[in-house]
């Protein structure tokens, strides 16, 4: 099947999260007791089943410790040192540095002091260096004797050592005078001494071998933290020391940021060698300190830039004080890519705990971040050395060894192998396939193993999965995905699996077809590589596409560029005539018909807006839009050539149409594709509009009544009246911004209030000496409602007088309506009639007589009927003379008892 560039839409191409591959397997401390500053882990190296791990500060000497990986036992080794005056037998620092050879191992004790057998009483600190293996230890030769090239001053070689592919010894001495390397060609050759030739200071702080330059001779990178003016600085030299290129550190880096305290060689690109540089106390920004940094720096594979490294990348640490970057080292390459990997110590990070970071060289190159973070909670200074397990230790891939030296411990890890998966599809081409109703593609997954596994108990979920409205998988699952499971036992190089996708002929195949393709390892695989380690697992690595998404283009045209080309015309029917009088029908109706001449249309649609009506109802293939007014009508199916689809009835109010509108519009937006509207076809259809504002009229009325009489008590405290004014509105629609005026005549005998009941506001009042006129703005006269203006009209006390000529006098007002199509007025008058209050004196006599009269007639009638009468009046008497005898009886029997007459008697 050929593949189809045109209408595929690659989206993502990623890759996944990596699980960690380093798992602890144990814990290595010393077989003998040391002191809590011995620093055991202080430097470590590894060799076939061997790893040598140094205690500088054990006995204030240094001890050596050898660590089987077969029996998981440590012993102590012997170095015989030479001891000098008495005074200065002590903290020689044997093993500052351990290095491995192709066979053999190097250490060496920088501070061990020598004297100088002519003087004896002249003595000075130079390093003893040793090589060895197993049981042969050998002393490395030092300087000739009587040379004068060190002036008799603390030059202390030993700090930093390097081992070439070739077993050359560059052996660093950074203190004092600059800084020197010394170089032995062989075990037992007198050292070529490589001077530092600039002003700088630190030289051979850090030294590393390969082929920085060419791929054929080997080049030494010998490291100055000082530099010129302490910006660090790293020269590479050629096989007969000759400099041939210089690497000054970034004045970004900044002083002090150690740059080159930590080298290492690795391979990245092509057969040349790329430089890590570490810088551990840079820092990004004033408030931080010693976060620490990497510099990445790869060779320049072009005919006019030989000999050529140029800054790649540079990794900063995030942790203050965490010293990111103070080790460094190459852990081979473990995933198969020639690429290798490496990790990078901050043994100082979170609060002195310290971690180590795993980089893929693939991930160094592509600008990826780590792949594996290696902590411990309870250790310190966790990473303060690194070294590579040869892959004899596990036959699989390099294991890793870091130290804590302030725990006087070093823990190993096993690596789990990576291999790489990479995916890939083809597609037929699908808008000249013969069959419509489905299409059949291929899913690949290749796979690339690394070199030395032989044994592989992993599994690979495959899954092809399809995202569609109408297409699908044939016989896919119900999320709609076929998913296989690949073992890896087989080692099979690539899988294909050819599918079929569906695709019913009703089916809208503007929309794309989605499809997603993922390769991961078995959540069973990945749980128990977690949980314990198995040399048989393997995970996948950085560089593995995991993941391929994508769109299809299936719609069913002749055009090769995602899209179909429909040609869609559109066509109106409606019951709304030109020149419509508003109000003649409250609804009207429209529909519209849609008709397609061109190639498919997959998704057309029709936006209608209304403007001076509301959408009263839709048919069910229109929904509403954003507005009222406004409704979107799209087909239920796909509209194919010569094919006709009508919207159905759509009905609108007309009655919300005011005297602003003169027109109906109706637009309608035709789209190809609606959910890709950037083709338009706009049609409108506009109708006049027609008003009858006949039924607007005005009202009016004085209250209490037109004619109003007053006395001359009213005309000396003054009196009110109103003039009331109604505008009504009963014509089909409202009417906006309309005005009207009330005149008034000035005098002085009046005042005058005006309030009004309606939706609008005074805009201008005019005075002359003989009038008052206030013109107001109506911004809505609704219909079937009433706009009310009331006048308040006071007569001012004492101001009539002889004003009224005959006894009475006319007030009049008038209101003044002012619409677009005519102007209506009217007028409200009220007469003041003056009545006399004078009544004659015998008028008030007989007034006065006949009250009198009144009054005395009605006393008559009262006492006759016996209200003025006492009824009870001959009990009363009765009651009285019992009262009177009583009291008579009481005062008698009081005089008797006085003279002591006893009564017997009762009184019945």
């Amino acid at each position: 099947m050929k593949l189809l560039h045109c209408t595929i839409v690659l989206w993502c191409m990623y890759i996944s999260p990596i699980t960690p591959f380093y798992h602890e397997v144990s814990t290595v401390k010393p077989n003998v007791l040391l002191s809590e500053g011995s620093f055991f882990g202080y430097s470590i190296a590894s060799l076939d089943n061997e790893i040598v791990i140094s205690a500088p500060r054990a006995d204030n000497i240094g001890k050596i410790f050898s660590y089987d990986t077969r029996t998981g036992t440590t012993s102590l080794l012997l170095l015989n040192l030479k001891r000098g005056l008495t005074e200065f037998n002590h903290d020689y620092w044997l093993g500052a540095t351990v290095t491995k050879g192709s066979s053999f191992f190097v250490t060496c004790a920088p501070r061990v002091v020598e004297y100088n057998i002519n003087l004896p009483t002249y003595s000075f600190t130079s390093g003893t260096c040793f090589s060895f293996r197993n049981k042969t230890i050998l002393k490395l030769p030092g300087k000739l004797e009587n040379t004068n090239i060190f002036n008799g001053n603390f030059d202390s070689f030993g700090w930093s050592i390097n081992v070439d592919p070739a077993n050359r010894i560059m052996i660093g001495g950074p203190i004092l005078n600059g800084g020197y390397v010394r170089v032995h060609q062989t075990n037992f050759t007198t050292p070529y001494i490589l001077r530092n030739t600039t002003t700088t200071y630190n030289f051979g702080y850090n030294i590393a071998s390969g082929y920085f330059l060419s791929d054929k001779e080997i080049t030494y990178a010998v490291s100055t933290t000082y530099g010129s003016y302490g910006e660090g600085q790293v020269s590479i030299f050629s096989t007969d020391f000759n400099e041939k290129y210089r690497i000054i550190g970034l004045v970004s880096a900044g002083v002090g940021s150690m740059y080159g305290a930590t080298l290492c060689s690795l391979r990245l690109e092509g057969s040349r060698s790329s430089l890590l540089i570490g810088a551990p106390t840079f820092t990004t920004n004033p408030h931080e300190y010693d976060q620490g940094a990497i510099y990445l720096y790869v060779p320049i594979y072009s005919p006019n830039a030989t000999e050529t490294l140029v800054l790649k990348r540079i990794i900063n640490g995030t942790s203050s004080g965490g010293y990111f970057g103070y080790s460094i080292i190459n852990i081979g390459d473990l995933d198969g890519d020639s690429k290798d990997e490496v990790a990078i110590g901050a043994p100082y990070e979170d609060e002195g705990k310290g971690a180590v970071y795993i980089y893929s060289g693939h991930g160094l190159i592509s600008g990826k971040p780590w792949l594996q973070k290696i902590y411990r909670k309870e250790s310190r200074s966790f990473g303060f050395s690194l070294a590579s397990l040869a892959e004899s230790y596990e036959d699989v891939c390099n294991g890793l060894a870091i130290s804590a030296p302030l725990d006087n411990k070093v823990f190993l890890y096993k690596c789990t192998a990576y291999i790489t998966v990479n995916l890939r599809t083809k597609f037929p081409n699908l808008q000249k396939r013969e069959n419509q109703r489905y299409f059949e593609f291929e899913a690949c997954i290749d796979f690339i193993y690394p070199t030395k596994p032989e044994v592989i108990d992993s599994e690979i979920e495959f899954k092809i999965k399809i995202t569609h409205t109408f297409a699908k998988l044939d016989s896919a699952e119900a999320d709609g995905s076929i998913t296989h499971h690949i073992s890896l036992q087989k080692r099979r190089n690539s899988l294909c699996d050819k599918l079929k996708v569906l695709t019913p002929e009703e089916g809208d195949y503007g929309e794309m077809i989605k499809y997603n393709i993922t390769a991961d390892l078995s959540q069973s695989v990945l749980k128990k590589t977690k949980e314990k380690f198995n040399r048989a697992r393997v995970l996948l690595s950085d560089r593995s596409v995991r993941s391929l998404e994508g769109q299809l283009w299936a719609a069913n045209c002749n055009r090769t560029y995602g899209r179909c080309v429909p040609h869609l015309t559109l066509k109106s029917e409606t019951t709304i005539s030109d020149q419509y009088l508003v109000g003649s029908s409250k609804e009207e109706s429209f529909s519209l018909i849609i008709s397609n001449s061109g190639e498919t249309a997959y998704n057309p649609c029709v936006i209608v807006s209304v403007l001076g009506a509301h959408v009263l109802s839709h048919p069910p293939a229109c929904t509403r839009g954003n507005v009222s007014s406004q409704v979107i009508c799209k087909p239920s199916q796909v509209l194919p050539s010569g094919y006709k689809w009508s919207t159905g009835k759509i009905e609108i109010d007309t009655s919300f149409a005011t005297n602003q509108l003169d027109e109906l519009t109706i637009q309608s937006d035709l789209y190809d594709n609606c959910k890709n509207r950037t083709d338009k076809k706009t049609v409108q259809q506009q109708f006049g509009l027609i008003y009858d504002f006949s039924k607007i009229n005005i009202q009016g009325l004085s209250n209490p009544s037109k004619f109003l009489n007053i006395t001359t008590v009213d005309v000396t405290l003054g009196k009110q009246f109103h003039h009331l004014y109604s505008i009504r509105n009963d014509a089909p629609t409202d009417y906006l911004n309309a005005k009207f005026k009330i005149l008034l005549e000035k005098r002085k005998y009046l005042s005058y209030s005006v309030e009004v009941a309606c939706k609008c506001y005074i805009i201008k009042k005019n005075e002359t000496d003989s009038t008052i006129e206030y013109t107001y703005k109506v911004e809505e006269l609704s219909r079937r409602n009433e706009t009310n203006v009331y006048l308040c009209i006071n007569i001012v006390p004492d101001t009539l007088g002889d004003l009224i000529p005959g006894g009475n006098v006319t007030i009049p007002s008038k209101l003044t309506l002012y619409l677009k199509e005519d102007v209506q007025e009217l007028s409200v008058s009220t007469t003041l009639i003056l009545k006399s209050t004078n009544v004659a004196a015998w008028i008030i006599i007989v007034a006065i007589l006949m009250g009198l009269l009144i009054l005395l007639l009605m006393a008559f009638i009262l006492r006759e009927f016996g209200c003025f009468q006492r009824k009870n009046k001959k009990k009363l008497n009765s009651l009285k003379e019992f009262v009177r005898t009583q009291s008579m009886r009481q005062n008698s029997r009081g005089h008797n008892r006085l003279h002591g007459d006893q009564d017997t008697d009762c009184l019945t």
